[in-house]
């Protein structure tokens, strides 16, 4: 029987959905509904248009809303808000961003894969400095435009995970002066402190300004204030501190939030409702070593669960 399935967030989790689910099924319809601009982009390789690897912001889009029509009959709309889900008439509620038109679409199954956005804390002065996250196509261009345009080349990075890293490693490849701020002791967290000396090293051994242990304040004019008194030049700040889920559209429809604060989704990803699925930055999932959940926000398990709920959805369980 012919399914009409929903995808909210059309990157790496609803992108990946949208394909299996065609894979595995020619008939159903299948629409995404994307808030940015642009569907199917690699969020992971953001960073590298700051070093001019990948020169065009262009190049970082992988699929387009017209390829996905004409090559798996999927419906991708862009400039798309999806602003609250009717549980019980199975219906969403959709914005369209550029003409403001709110209209309804019913749905058989719903996947949420609405991603996480960039934590900016109210820091005293925050005003006085340029600041900037990375989390979409239009993110990233807006800040390669901004330091390719300034006088000054002084660019710091608050965060030293993984898009924090890769930031400072690009922009020094880029030739800015590059500082790079983490408030531990040691970037990197997920790694032990002894092994992430090595990684000190090479940053350090190419240029990158690094403070360790050292919390930020406050800023002033183009400057970053530190805990310990010391002041950072930064015609530019990169705020990589770490990202918070967007859980809104799932806990206005009542659907249950796990203790994480991300959505709780069963081994097969499905939500507290039978018929919505989660994936991606927004869910909590279990980790096996530490017996407990965590939040797993990287493109490849956002991928793999992606496929995992097509396949269910599709009743092919293992």
């Amino acid at each position: 029987m012919k399914k009409r399935i929903l995808i909210v967030g059309g990157v790496a989790g609803g992108a990946s959905a949208a394909a299996r689910l065609r894979r595995l099924n020619e008939n159903d319809q299948i629409i995404m509904f994307e808030k940015g601009p642009h569907v199917s982009f690699s969020n992971c390789a953001l960073p590298y248009h700051l070093s001019g690897t990948i020169q065009s912001a262009n190049r970082l889009v992988l699929m387009s809303p017209e390829k996905f029509k004409s090559q798996y009959n999927i419906e991708a709309r862009v400039s798309s808000e999806v602003l609250s889900i009717d549980r019980k008439n199975k219906e969403v509620e959709v914005k369209n961003l550029l003409t403001n038109e709110v209209y309804r679409e019913k749905y058989d199954k719903l996947i949420l894969s609405p991603g996480a956005r960039p934590i900016v804390p109210n820091i005293k002065g925050i005003e006085n400095v340029k600041i900037f996250t990375i989390r979409n196509v239009v993110d990233i261009d807006k800040l390669n435009r901004f330091i390719q345009e300034i006088e000054g080349k002084d660019v710091a990075v608050i965060g030293g995970g993984y898009i924090g890293v890769e930031a400072a490693e690009n922009l020094i490849e880029g030739g800015y002066n590059t500082s790079l701020i983490e408030a531990m002791p040691q970037i990197l967290k997920p790694f032990d402190y002894d092994m992430v000396q090595i990684l000190h090293k090479e940053m350090v051994d190419h240029g990158v300004n690094l403070v360790v242990d050292d919390k930020v304040i406050s800023f002033e004019k183009d400057t970053i204030v530190l805990e310990s008194g010391k002041k950072i030049k930064a015609n530019a700040v990169v705020m990589a501190i770490g990202i918070t889920p967007e859980i809104e559209l799932a806990k206005s429809a009542g659907l249950e939030i796990g203790e994480t604060g991300a959505i709780k989704v069963d081994s097969n990803y499905k939500t507290s409702d039978e018929d919505i699925y989660a994936v991606g930055d927004a869910i909590e999932v279990y980790n096996a070593l530490t017996h407990s959940n965590t939040k797993l926000s990287l493109a490849g398990p956002a991928q793999k669960a992606a496929r995992s709920v097509a396949d269910n959805i599709n009743g092919k369980v293992t």
